[in-house]
């Protein structure tokens, strides 16, 4: 079922609006057509107001859900769009998901929560997918429900691994935050080590909110550490790298996943250090930058691309879909080997989940490319999409 490409897409959409414009101007023209008929309903699930949270996340689906209600909506239909924030705890997570159900909502999309384990199983019971999450929580990895496009948590350490490997470090290290969903990044991170006959130096677990990160920059950087990749969250990292150059040290790499990009960015720009990075979704992407500057966001610099993809990625396999609902998209996604989303991602085969990576059986790719700060942002320095633990190129959308 491939689709044609987004950049193909948006140029007949920008003809066939300069020939309508054209056509008004003579005398008008036949209007575009508006989504019409029952809404179909998504839901983002996330950590809103408290936990370790991502604030930018929903800006992404509700740029996508204004674009699509501006075209034809998915599959003629107009789409609404309910974002549930879990504040953190189990029994609301629990019932963000049975609020999809009950409101039978074709999809939970773009959804980043360490409560997924509460959620994925009451809308596994309904047969209602979730689409594009950003794997947060071990389930995420392994529940049917789960369709991650990316490899999110389990691909970007093994890229972030790469960039600091091929920039020339030897010794690196990881610095991640002292919770059960990150103790697998130093293990992730030793997987894609193991091409450069290299392996992890110092695994320092770093408690969310230390009010001292002292101790934890001379654990991280003892022994001749010259990489460090640094999976906290955003104010931690923050202060961890104002703790590093308080400290006097020199010689140290960063790559960083964390929360909260915008602040992070805003925090190290201008720090004459050298911060790398690794991304699933290229938000280079024009379609994605025009959608959000309509939408009102300017400036995407997080994890907005995450949700924006998810919801374009069900509007893309619900099309022509019959009858248009959850248990139908649920049983469709399995068997779809070639979701194209232009120049956002690589193919997504769903057919080859569990193959990239034997510990996330839910996992389709684990493509990545790497960047790089320069003055004012994470520049990509990646021509090709490429396998975070192999190397391998991947087939590009």
């Amino acid at each position: 079922m491939r689709k044609q490409r987004t950049h193909k897409l948006v140029r007949s959409v920008a003809l066939a609006l300069a020939a309508a414009t054209a056509l008004a101007v003579v005398g008008g023209g036949p209007a575009v057509a508006k989504p019409t008929g029952t809404p179909v309903k998504l839901m983002l699930i996330t950590e809103l107001s408290s936990g370790v949270t991502t604030p930018e996340l929903p800006n992404g689906a509700k740029a996508a859900v204004k674009a699509l209600d501006k075209k034809d909506g998915i599959d003629g239909h107009p789409v609404t769009l309910t974002v549930c924030d879990t504040k953190n705890d189990p029994n609301t997570a629990t019932a963000c998901g049975q609020q999809a159900v009950d409101g039978k909502y074709l999809a939970v999309v773009g959804s980043q929560t360490v409560q997924a384990g509460k959620y994925l199983p009451v809308i596994q019971a309904a047969q209602i997918p979730s689409v594009g999450n950003n794997a947060a929580d071990a389930s995420d990895f392994v529940s049917p429900a789960s369709f991650p496009l990316s490899g999110g948590l389990v691909s970007t350490p093994g890229g972030l691994a790469e960039a600091l490997a091929d920039a020339g470090a030897k010794k690196i290290s990881v610095g991640y935050i002292d919770l059960p969903q990150g103790a697998i990044i130093p293990t992730l991170v030793d997987m894609a080590l193991k091409r450069y006959n290299l392996q992890v130096q110092n695994k320092v677990a770093i408690p969310a909110g230390a009010p001292d990160l002292a101790s934890y920059v001379e654990a991280a950087t003892a022994n001749g550490t010259d990489g460090i990749v640094l999976a906290i969250t955003g104010q931690d990292a923050i202060n961890f790298i104002q703790s590093y150059i308080a400290s006097g040290k020199t010689g140290v790499k960063f790559a960083l996943i964390t929360t909260d990009a915008a602040a992070v960015l805003k925090a190290i720009k201008g720090q004459k250090l050298d911060f790398y990075g690794a991304i699933s979704y290229d938000r280079r992407n024009k379609q994605f930058l025009a959608d959000m500057k309509a939408a009102g966001y300017k400036n995407p610099v997080g994890q907005e691309i995450v949700s924006y993809a998810a919801v374009m990625a069900v509007a893309n396999l619900a099309k022509g879909m019959t009858p248009l609902d959850g248990p139908t998209l649920y049983a469709k996604i399995p068997t779809v080997t070639d979701l194209d989303l232009g120049s956002i991602m690589p193919i997504v085969d769903f057919t080859k989940a569990g193959t990239a990576i034997a510990l996330a059986p839910r996992v389709p790719q684990v493509c990545i490319k790497v960047t790089k700060l320069n003055k004012t942002d994470f520049a990509v320095q990646s021509k090709n999409w490429i396998d975070a633990y192999t190397g391998a190129e991947c087939p590009a959308g």
